[in-house]
């Protein structure tokens, strides 16, 4: 046992807390258990720590898509890295949009509005769809509806032991400036756009998966995949 704690109780909340110290390492197997004073209640878990993985390259550029709203501008981002050998790996890509407008309001005073976002476009990469990138056009043309890969999971099964790169898109302006401020007038954004590539266990693979699922709001579909628990 490398470390026993206690719970302690945060001012102003109900809940009790547990911080655990030691470090992780990449490559170790660990047990975590929880049991209640009176010995009524255990839990625990047990898993192995995945190892990072680290992004190679990533090269961007400006293209367009067709929305509701009509033509709209993205930044579209290929993220190239080497999938760890000889073993099963599963990954996430988390997208982050942090932008900052500088503007006045009505009555002329300086003012900033900061936001972010992790929306992105994961149609047009085949780890991301599992093998079934899609058009806008197809996605709205289609008899069926699409799980929507919202969380960025997917494994190496469609480049395992070998390198791959990563596409996605996302938003980098138009509706992401619309100021929540009604008498803010924007006047210069600055945009700041963070990658994340993580390598996760395949429980959390399997939950994410599941989230995909239940916010694409189409649980009643009898054609898709059961959820792995």
């Amino acid at each position: 046992i490398k470390e026993t704690i206690r719970p302690s109780k945060v001012e102003d909340s109900p809940y009790r807390y547990a911080k655990i110290t030691t470090p992780f390492q990449p490559g170790e197997v660990i047990r975590i258990e929880a049991i209640t004073d009176d010995g009524d209640y255990y839990a625990c878990m047990e898993e192995t720590v995945p190892y990072p993985v680290q992004i190679n390259q990533i090269d961007t550029t400006t293209a367009t898509y067709t929305s509701a709203y009509g033509q709209r501008n993205s930044m579209r981002m290929k993220g190239n890295f080497n999938d760890r050998p000889n073993e099963k790996n599963y990954y996430r890509i988390v997208v982050e949009v942090c932008f900052r407008l500088r503007g006045k309001t009505i009555s002329g005073v300086d003012s900033l509005v900061t936001a972010s976002s992790h929306y992105f476009w994961p149609w047009e990469d085949i780890a991301l769809t599992d093998g079934s990138p899609a058009t806008t056009e197809e996605l709205n043309n289609d008899l069926f509806e699409r799980v929507t890969n919202i969380y960025g999971v997917f494994t190496d099964s469609w480049f395992t032991d070998s390198e791959y790169t990563l596409t996605v898109s996302t938003s980098a302006y138009d509706e992401h400036f619309a100021p929540s401020v009604s008498d803010f007038i924007p006047e210069i954004a600055d945009v700041d756009i963070i990658i994340k590539l993580l390598s996760i266990t395949e429980i959390e693979f399997n939950y994410l998966s599941a989230l995909n699922l239940i916010d694409s709001d189409i649980l009643d579909d009898y054609i898709s995949d059961p959820v792995k628990i």
